[in-house]
Formats: structure tokens, C-alpha cells, sequence
């Protein structure tokens, strides 16, 4: 079903520039860090690293060979994040750099789940005003880097304040405060989400009364919300996100295959997957021997779904590596425009940006005009 390298680019004896014709709605900010970057903030802080201290043993450590689980998946982020604690100047380094690099991909707009609470100094006390003024200010940072690499790369980012499910109360509190904070963040911020970490992968762990609260008096603000449902849970998860937290788009939910209410529900409300091939395989959401795969099924039925790379750091790839891997499944350009146009009509920008985007978007694949129901 594979059959695909990832992360490898041909031997050209020119480059040509992609046009700016992606939107990208699923990557995480922290899981997009590139591993030099890791390798050096770790080499300098004297932070110990994987195998032999090596690069190669870096590389070799985060990137998954073989999906086993989304915790075993999720487990590589302990290395990642060691040389990011507290350090304002790395985080902003860091989204700086995920501007750079969707650039080289041709990704015109992107929205990145961003966590400020896993980036506390270590052993800062969580509940305290020092640690709410510093999610303040690592979120700055991450603002700062993204309207730097917007300057310099011309394409966007925008942040999606992100909770961990099953975290202390206040995490949630904080972010909700965050995402409402507008003068803080002058609109860089777009939405909310519930993600995981390695201890907190079951997805049962959404159906709490933090979890709840959180989104519901988000949607009470008008914050629009995504929710990680049906990639370590089963179909009644998707649908439980939609009830209950009021989800306006759901992060992954490949396993609505199994429960046709659900799946019969996202395809006629037209509910936006943010589908991610390699990250699906590689938390063994999804098996490589279902055939055909999800996302392939997805395709065929005409959902809203898009086309991501998750956490590029684990996955090791970047968007046209899911690009070729969905190729080698059997899907094509015209596939890859329905994706991106899907991907910019769910998008949580203002409308008068959305409708920026989509203008864009038809000229460059060459269309004289987009109309909002036009089918691409």
C-alpha cells in the first residue's frame, strides 16, 4: 500500500518556485520543528540527545518507521520540546522556520495547532500568574516569528489555541482567555482545539467537564473550534465532538468508516476532515492493509476533506511528500484542487480574507472567477 519514500527530492540541475496554491489546516507548530534546529538548540543548551549524539541518531529517533500507536507516536515529542522550554527566542525561531518551509511548498495559507502550555520553563508551577503571563508571552513569540516569515516568505500563518484533554482546568481557562484576547493577538489567533499528549492519546479523555466548558463558551464567543476526534477513538467520537463540543471541523476522523451514522452525517453536512495520509498510518489510526484507504473513500464520496502533513518533525515529510503517497493510492490533481479549495472554504479566517483567498487561489489554477458555490 506504501511503496513511497518520504522526505526525498530529486537531483535537478534547476529549481522551480511552486506557486502559492495550498492551504494546509492540520499541522502542529511544535511537531513541524525541522531537526537541525532541534540538534543545535540541543547541542548548545548541553541537553543529551538520542543514540550517539548524532544528527543521524536524531533523525532516526523522531521520524516513525511503523505505525504502532498514536501514544507511541506522540512519545518522540519529550526530545522535541526539551530544547524549546522557556526559550522565547527558539519558539519564535521555530514558527519562523515553519513559514519557511510551507513556503517551499507552495502552501499559501496554513493554520498551526500551537500548545503554550507545553512550553513552560521546567518546573515552573503551572497554576501561578508567572506561568499565565509567560503563555502570554510564548505566544507572542510564535505571533512574532509567523509575521517575520510572512514578510519574508509571503505565506501566512495563523494559530489555533490548543488544549491537551485531560489537563489541569486552568489550561483551559487560560486558552479560552488567549483565543478571546484579540488585542493580544490582533486576529493571528483563528480557533481552538482539544489535542493529546502520549498519557492522554484515549480520546475518551475529551468527555469531561473542562473539555466541554471550553468549547461550548468558546462557540458562545464565536471562536471557531476543531476538535481531534476519530483517530485513536472509534466513529462515535466524530459525532460526540459535533454534540457535544460543538466542533465546526474535525482533525483527522478516519474512523467514521466503521460507523456509517457518523459517516453519513459528516458527508451531508459537509463537515471538514483535515485529513492527514502519513500521520494516519504512522499512529495506526488506520491500517495499511484497509482498502481503500479512508482518505481515499473520502475522496470517491465527495466529502470536505483536505490534505495535511500532521507533524512533519515525526512523519518526516512535508506536503508533497502526502501529495505522491496519496498519488501512489491512486488519487490525482484534480483530487488535490478539490482539497485546497475545500481547505480555503473551511479555513477560520475573517470572510473578506476567506474570499481573498479563493480569488487567489482561482487565478493562480487559472479559473476567471470563483463563485462560493462553485464545485472545483
Amino acid at each position: 500500500m506504501l511503496g513511497v519514500q518520504r522526505g526525498l527530492r530529486p537531483s535537478l540541475p534547476y529549481t522551480v518556485n511552486l506557486p502559492f496554491s495550498r492551504v494546509e489546516l492540520h499541522i502542529h507548530l511544535d511537531g513541524a520543528i525541522r531537526h537541525e534546529t532541534i540538534y543545535e538548540l540541543s547541542k548548545a543548551k548541553g541537553l543529551s540527545l538520542p543514540g550517539d549524539g548524532s544528527l543521524k541518531a536524531l533523525k532516526s529517533y523522531l521520524v516513525i518507521k511503523h505505525g504502532v500507536s498514536l501514544a507511541n507516536f506522540l512519545e518522540r515529542f519529550d526530545t522535541l520540546f526539551s530544547p524549546l522550554l522557556g526559550d522565547l527566542k527558539a519558539v519564535e525561531r521555530l514558527a519562523y522556520e515553519v513559514v519557511e518551509d510551507s513556503s517551499t511548498q507552495g502552501i499559501a495559507y496554513f493554520e498551526a495547532r500551537f500548545v503554550p502550555h507545553l512550553f513552560l520553563p521546567k518546573n515552573m508551577v503551572t497554576d501561578t500568574n508567572e506561568a499565565k503571563k509567560f503563555v502570554w508571552d510564548v505566544t507572542a513569540a510564535a505571533i512574532t516569528g509567523l509575521e517575520k516569515g510572512q514578510r519574508d516568505f509571503k505565506t501566512k500563518g495563523n494559530l489555533i489555541a490548543t488544549c491537551i484533554r485531560g489537563r489541569p482546568d486552568h489550561w483551559f481557562t487560560d486558552t479560552l482567555e488567549l483565543a478571546q484576547d484579540i488585542n493580544f493577538h490582533r486576529g493571528r489567533i483563528v480557533g481552538i482545539d482539544l489535542a493529546a499528549c502520549a498519557d492522554t492519546s484515549e480520546e475518551g479523555r475529551l468527555k469531561t467537564a473542562a473539555a466541554v466548558e471550553f468549547c461550548r463558551n468558546g462557540a458562545k464567543l464565536g471562536i471557531p473550534r476543531t476538535i481531534h476526534a476519530g483517530e485513536s477513538g472509534e466513529g462515535e467520537m466524530v459525532s460526540w465532538a459535533l454534540d457535544e463540543l460543538l466542533a465546526t471541523r474535525i482533525g483527522h476522523g478516519y474512523r467514521i468508516c466503521s460507523d456509517r451514522q457518523a459517516y453519513d452525517r459528516i458527508l451531508k453536512d459537509q463537515i471538514h476532515l483535515e485529513c492527514c495520509p502519513w500521520s494516519s498510518l504512522l499512529t495506526a489510526s488506520v491500517s495499511p492493509t484497509d482498502l481503500p484507504h479512508p482518505i481515499v473513500q473520502f475522496f470517491q464520496d465527495d466529502f470536505n476533506v483536505s490534505i495535511n502533513t500532521d507533524d512533519p518533525t515525526v512523519t518526516g515529510t512535508q506536503l508533497e511528500d502526502e501529495y505522491n503517497l496519496l498519488r501512489a493510492w491512486g488519487l490525482s490533481e484534480h483530487h488535490f484542487v478539490k482539497a485546497n479549495f475545500n481547505a480555503a472554504r473551511s479555513c477560520f479566517l475573517p470572510e473578506n480574507e476567506r474570499k481573498d483567498l479563493l480569488q487567489d487561489l482561482s487565478k493562480i489554477y487559472g479559473f476567471a472567477t470563483y463563485g462560493e458555490d462553485m464545485k472545483s
